[in-house]
């Protein structure tokens, strides 16, 4: 989910940066120079993951908005379809009525 998400970004993030302070620390040291560098990489893939799953639930979100407003409209035709056809079957009753009459 984007909640997620999120929480693996900025658990991410927290990484990056720790690595980030060790590398600043020992400069020197390929190792850690390399891990920070990978850690701030991973940082950026969960980041933009957290963007597309918030962007995708956005999505979601509108899509069933609009549903739900689908619903609505259909289910006011509905109404007005069966007061329609109770005011015909009236009016056929009425016609019955003053043909037998």
């Amino acid at each position: 989910s984007a909640s997620d998400a999120a929480g693996q970004s900025g658990s991410a993030a927290q990484h990056a940066s720790t690595a980030a302070s060790a590398a600043s620390s020992y400069p020197k040291d390929s190792g850690i120079q390399s891990l920070a560098s990978q850690a701030a990489s991973e940082a950026a893939k969960a980041s933009s993951n957290a963007s597309a799953a918030t962007s995708a639930a956005a999505v979601g979100s509108s899509a069933a908005s609009d549903a739900s407003e689908q619903a609505k409209t259909a289910a006011s035709a509905d109404v007005v379809a069966s007061s329609a056809a109770s005011t015909a079957n009236s009016n056929a009753s009425a016609a019955a009525s003053a043909t037998k009459a």
